[in-house]
């Protein structure tokens, strides 16, 4: 079956982007402030004895805590996107985002309660990532599901671009706050930057509630077609082939993001004893450098393919990333010269945005409108397990590479990134071309 002439209309394609823009916006504002805050966070949650390397790693341990529980979320608002519609399963998962991030401007602090401080602290990452698992489920859907096949790739690499707009904005918050408050950042500063997540997740169902569900799952429910189980029938063949080539892709590419967002901008800067200032303004370039770089991505993969262009991509990049590393690591904070550090991280970040700007369109290509969310949500968030526990990783590698790079980790995180890249490409090469696929003809 063609397309249908007139079966997209731009209003609902811009609008439905828009959704996932501000939902995937107000995912990495929170997961980013607790990166920029991180130096802040360690004395606000944990002792004052440990050193400053390992504190970060136990605080991105709580991080990871809402990258692991990301999959029981994707399994069950996945499992109600397909049954009940995306809309409405996407207006449960934003508010509950939004409630447990401002929740975590109300935590007690170490000195109040001892690590209790810090059990709390990881047990709304864990709530809150159950929301964000749902929250990839059922959005990507909903926003692809409206979009002409022709532009669908530029449609993705816009919805992707929500990531990095939100990631610089929380660099840039955090950056505010610090001018404003200075040393009161430990006391209360913390707390109203986790404050000002709620600002999205208001513009996100704003937008939501003024819309009405895909045609695509309209079309499936008038006909009487919704699965009764979807989740499980992803692992009945051929869906099954689908989703653990799927699941390969996505776990490379989430590794090639934490070594970014934990390796670049957050270990080796924390190993250089760096300034949260520092911090701060690397994840603003991050923000700032991919927000267009995403939608460059998702257009090239327009004419070029998705396929073709992750594997080239992945190549690349594989190459180039010891020396990339070497410059932003002991060029630019051993032998201090600043420019090397923002070079680095704005290259890596284009190597991320090639791999991820085509992403929403691509899984969205992968899996039948029945078990879509589904599909997509689960084998986006598994793919997050591994990547979950990046800071212990390149703690223990640093650790063994300790005679190669010194007290940098630069060479660690460049063989992180080269194990990425490689994953991702042999990923790609398992999988078919996608572009211009009608949505409704997947099996």
């Amino acid at each position: 079956m063609g397309v249908k002439e007139g079966y997209y209309p731009v209003r609902s394609a811009v609008m439905a982007s828009i959704s996932q823009w501000l939902g995937y916006g107000m995912d990495a504002y929170d997961m980013t402030l607790v990166i920029a805050l991180t130096p802040i966070l360690n004395k606000v949650f944990l002792p004052a004895a440990i050193s400053p390397f390992l504190a970060s790693t136990i605080t991105l341990l709580g991080y990871a805590l809402t990258l692991l529980f990301r999959p029981i979320g994707s399994a069950l608002f996945g499992h109600f996107g397909d049954r009940i519609g995306r809309r409405d399963t996407l207006l449960i998962t934003l508010g509950g985002i939004g409630a447990a991030s401002a929740l975590t401007a109300a935590l007690p602090t170490y000195a109040q309660v001892g690590l209790v401080a810090y059990g709390l602290f990881a047990m709304l990452r864990a709530i809150l990532g159950i929301f964000a698992g749902g929250e990839y489920a059922a959005g990507h859907p909903f926003a692809m599901e409206q979009v002409t096949p022709r532009w669908r790739g530029l449609f993705s690499g816009w919805v992707q671009s929500g990531w990095p707009l939100g990631s610089g904005f929380a660099g840039l918050v955090v950056l505010a706050f610090e001018g404003w408050l200075g040393p009161a950042m430990y006391s209360v500063g913390w707390r109203y930057a986790f404050l000002t997540g709620l600002i999205p997740v208001v513009l996100g169902l704003a937008v939501r509630l003024a819309m009405n569900d895909t045609p695509l799952f309209q079309e499936l429910k008038k006909a009487g077609k919704v699965e009764k189980a979807p989740f499980f029938a992803l692992f009945k063949p051929p869906t099954l082939w689908n989703f653990l080539q799927v699941l390969i892709v996505t776990t490379a590419a989430l590794i090639n993001y934490y070594a970014i967002a934990m390796g670049m901008v957050n270990l080796i800067p924390a190993a250089a004893k760096a300034s949260a200032e520092v911090t701060a303004v690397l994840l603003l370039i991050t923000g700032w450098v991919g927000l267009p770089l995403d939608v460059l991505a998702g257009l090239i993969s327009d004419f070029t393919g998705r396929r073709r262009l992750f594997i080239y991509t992945s190549i690349i990049f594989a190459v180039l990333s010891i020396p990339i590393l070497y410059a932003f690591g002991v060029l630019g904070f051993i032998r201090g010269i600043v420019g090397y550090t923002y070079l680095g991280v704005s290259i890596m970040m284009l190597s991320n945005a090639l791999l991820w700007g085509p992403i929403p369109a691509y899984l969205t290509e992968r899996f039948p409108t029945s078990r879509r969310a589904s599909g997509v949500g689960f084998g986006y968030s598994l793919g997050l397990v591994i990547p979950a526990f990046t800071s212990v990783y390149i703690y223990y590698l640093h650790k063994a590479f300790l005679p190669i790079e010194g007290s940098i980790p630069w060479f660690t995180v460049a063989i992180y990134f080269i194990i990425s890249f490689v994953l991702f490409g042999i990923g790609a090469y398992l999988g078919p071309e996608t572009k211009g696929v009608d949505l409704r003809e997947i099996t």
